[in-house]
């Protein structure tokens, strides 16, 4: 479980007007990001990714002086929170619960959150080398640190038991995360993801319990509708699955295979 702490931070006028321009510049961001992704999606039939519109960020840096002055993280989370709220607006499409409620433009008084993410690292940088505050910094991140793992491990721990309790086969696409791992663009999310971690809990378990994990070839994967079973082909760069045969629209990401053919 996730825990959120706020506090009430003490700044000046100036400060104060920087942090009003930073949030109005992550609405603006958050806004043309959401324009962006329908846009393409009607004229295209595609999804663009939280990957590459966060490798779109840095032309927009170079574009604006206003934008340059903004951390990279901090439009990198904007660009997060967008993808977070399409794959739960998919979600919800793909459960049938009610009204569904598709992202909307967010207007100055209904955009207000902005994060930092490594202040605590570049607060560290910033000591001087042997000194007692940075050995004090040091260890403050190094807890952070431990709480993220622990943070990660817990949760890990928790969809594993949901899946252990729900199902008694469970099939997983055999990746080689190893090698996905030397791809530059994808290490940071396999490894924040805990790919590894998570399959061998999910085997461990399954095995102490009598459920069965089966490893099935990833190929096709993601172009076998879950609905249906009929084969809908795309390429990689499509991240919505929109099958003609019965009319079911979903998030990449949410496809499954409900009755894997190619198991070892």
């Amino acid at each position: 479980m996730r825990k959120t702490y706020l506090y009430k931070a003490r700044i000046n006028k100036q400060t104060e007007d920087n942090c009003r321009k930073w949030l109005d510049l992550c609405r603006i961001l958050y806004n043309q990001s959401l324009e962006q992704r329908i846009k393409v999606y009607k004229e295209k039939k595609e999804s663009i990714s939280a990957f590459e519109q966060m490798s779109q960020l840095p032309k927009l840096r170079k574009s604006s002086v206003e934008f340059k002055a903004v951390g990279s993280q901090v439009f990198q989370d904007v660009i997060q929170r967008l993808d977070k709220a399409y794959k739960s607006f998919f979600q919800r499409v793909k459960q049938g619960n009610g009204k569904v409620g598709f992202s909307r433009f967010k207007s100055r008084n209904r955009y207000d959150p902005f994060t930092f993410k490594q202040s605590r690292q570049r607060s560290l940088c910033r000591k001087k080398k042997g000194s007692n505050r940075r050995k004090k910094a040091r260890l403050l991140v190094a807890k952070i640190h431990e709480k993220i793992a622990n943070q990660r491990k817990d949760f890990l721990h928790k969809v594993v038991n949901h899946y252990i309790k729900e199902f008694q086969n469970i099939y997983i696409e055999d990746l080689n995360i190893k090698g996905m791992v030397k791809n530059r663009h994808l290490s940071k999310s396999i490894s924040d993801g805990s790919w590894g971690m998570f399959f061998r809990l999910l085997t461990e378990k399954a095995e102490s319990v009598a459920r069965h994990v089966v490893k099935v070839l990833p190929h096709n994967t993601s172009q076998i509708c879950s609905i249906c079973g009929e084969k809908v082909q795309k390429s990689l760069s499509v991240r919505i699955h929109d099958c003609p045969f019965c009319n079911i629209a979903l998030d990449l990401s949410l496809i499954h295979i409900s009755e894997p053919t190619r198991p070892y």
